[in-house]
């Protein structure tokens, strides 16, 4: 699924995640100039590491186990979102 979304810490943004639904990881972007960089880019640090330690995913329909990651934590939440509109809008 191509996307793009922001991850937020209390409503403020510190990253872009994005994926252009061709297969393949999502991309983090942490948002800012310079000093505001370099702090976001230690948050999506963070972000990925607290995902890493989180238990592992059963997926029932295939029956395997997967490590939890950010990507897996991003998918959910979108997943979740979009569960949760009565419509999404597009822009073609």
């Amino acid at each position: 699924m191509a996307f793009n979304a922001l991850l937020c810490i209390d409503t403020k943004p510190f990253a872009e995640v994005s994926n252009d639904g061709k297969g393949g990881e999502n991309r983090y972007r942490p948002l800012g100039d310079s000093m505001d960089w370099i702090y976001n880019h230690a948050l999506v640090t963070q972000f990925r590491e607290w995902c890493s330690i989180q238990p592992p995913v059963y997926d029932r329909q295939s029956g395997n186990t997967y490590k939890y990651d950010a990507d897996i934590h991003v998918n959910d939440c979108l997943t979740q979102y979009i569960g949760n509109q009565s419509k999404v809008a597009v822009s073609l």
